[in-house]
């Protein structure tokens, strides 16, 4: 037994050194250095560029993808802001027609509604779409999602109309206006201190200094004196030159004079006309965006004539009726506004004016004038070119157009033009309707508002 096992490993011994004696065959064959590996190498490096070929044209395809659809959104949001805008003027045609029925009819209705109720109306603020607040009962919560579902209109809108207050307008300044018919001022001839530009440029004057007053006392403590040198003459001067035909009077041709140095090096110029647009005082030379910034809101180009008696300001108040101390002054506004320091039932409440009688019945009653100082205020306001109203002649319009995160915004500025009544009229080709059997006309000819017409439009 154990000499057949041992024969066995003999026979064994010899192919086990045979087996582990032989060549490690190369995992590639020879055929590899061939066409058929250059081929593989080939479809590698194709895939490869391919990979990265389809990378870039998705990533791009994204990139148009979303372009698109910000362009679609831009184009949305704009529609939805001149829908605003469009919807804004249908309100003010609405309310132009209620305010010429209310002059025509004012004795009849004068007891019922005031022109100043129906700008309150007006001056709603509106967006869409609405949201269903916490603080709604069922039945409006159901409302409001009832008309969201039937709203067509894609996107959001916000709509606000306000009216302009302000009565500083740069061209009431210039002195090249026409004043009767076709008449001018003589070029040559020297300025009328009673003439409606120097009574304006007064008052610019006048709030001009008070703008840079209060600036002063709240200037800070690293910047002082800072307000101190600006010279209110000099920038008065210049915006009155500016909106003015050149040569006209002394007064302006000393401004040309003056201010022709300070416009050598800049890109700007005299205009030497009307004002069209409230950015046109950031051309100006020597006014600077601070001083421009402090006077923005009071100043308006499109608004020279209506004074809303319910927004006057102390220092318009003063302006118009110099005859006025500080103490009637105070008095006014609390009377107007209110005194908050005052206890309930005491005379607190604030008391607006619901007519421009209502104004001048408070300077009879509560300041103790007689019919001829409110005559003398009446031909002042008259010789300015101004009128009292507690209703807005020109409106500002924001119609902001959203569709999901493009916002569109328009910015407008409305005129509702008052148009005296013709009394030159040829009475054959005009009869009237309701003759008097005195011989006149039993309805009195009213001013009359045209219908609402944009006088500047800005897109932001």
């Amino acid at each position: 037994m154990a000499a057949r096992i041992k024969l066995n490993l003999t026979r064994i011994k010899p192919n086990l050194t045979k087996h582990f004696s032989r060549k490690v065959r190369p995992l590639c064959p020879s055929s590899c250095s061939g066409p058929a590996g250059v081929a593989l190498l080939m479809v590698i490096t194709a895939i490869t560029i391919l990979a990265y070929i389809l990378g870039d044209v998705t990533f791009e395809t994204q990139l148009n993808k979303t372009r698109a659809y910000q362009i679609m959104d831009k184009a949305q949001a704009q529609l939805n802001a001149e829908s605003g805008l469009a919807l804004a003027l249908v309100q003010l045609t609405i309310y132009q027609q209620a305010r010429n029925l209310l002059l025509k009819n004012k004795d009849q209705v004068k007891n019922l509604i005031s022109e100043k109720d129906i700008e309150a109306m007006l001056l709603q603020p509106m967006m869409f779409p609405l949201e269903a607040d916490k603080r709604m009962n069922i039945l409006q919560r159901q409302a409001v999602e009832e008309f969201s579902k039937t709203n067509l209109l894609p996107g959001g809108l916000f709509l606000e109309i306000t009216p302009e207050r302000g009565f500083l307008n740069p061209n009431a300044l210039a002195v090249d206006l026409p004043l009767d018919g076709d008449k001018r001022p003589d070029p040559g001839g020297p300025e009328d201190e009673e003439s409606a530009p120097f009574l304006a440029r007064q008052e610019f004057l006048a709030a001009l200094n008070d703008s840079l007053k209060r600036a002063a006392e709240n200037e800070s403590e690293e910047d002082p004196g800072r307000w101190k040198n600006v010279d209110a003459e000099r920038l008065i001067l210049e915006l009155t030159t500016y909106v003015s035909i050149m040569g006209r009077n002394d007064y302006v041709r000393r401004g040309v004079m003056e201010l022709q140095n300070d416009y050598l090096n800049t890109n700007n110029a005299l205009k030497f006309g009307l004002m069209a647009s409230l950015s046109e005082m950031y051309a100006l030379a020597g006014w600077s965006e601070e001083v421009v910034n402090l006077m923005i809101d009071q100043i308006s180009v499109h608004n020279a004539r209506a004074i809303s008696i319910n927004h006057i300001t102390q220092n318009q108040l003063k302006f118009l009726l110099p005859d006025l101390n500080d103490e009637q002054i105070k008095e006014f506004f609390l009377y107007r506004d209110g005194d908050p320091l005052k206890p309930e039932g005491e005379n607190a409440d604030p008391h607006p004016f619901k007519s421009e009688d209502d104004f001048y019945n408070y300077f009879r009653n509560e300041v103790g004038m007689d019919n001829s100082d409110i005559a003398k205020i009446k031909a002042r306001i008259e010789k300015l070119g101004l009128n009292f109203t507690v209703a807005s002649d020109v409106f500002k319009i924001l119609a902001k157009g959203s569709s999901n995160d493009v916002t569109y915004e328009l910015e407008a500025y409305v005129a509702l033009p008052i148009v005296e009544p013709d009394t030159k009229q040829d009475k054959n080709k005009n009869p009237p309707k309701n003759p008097d059997p005195g011989g006149g006309t039993s309805a009195k000819a009213v001013p009359q508002l045209d219908p609402p017409r944009v006088e500047e439009l800005v897109v932001f």
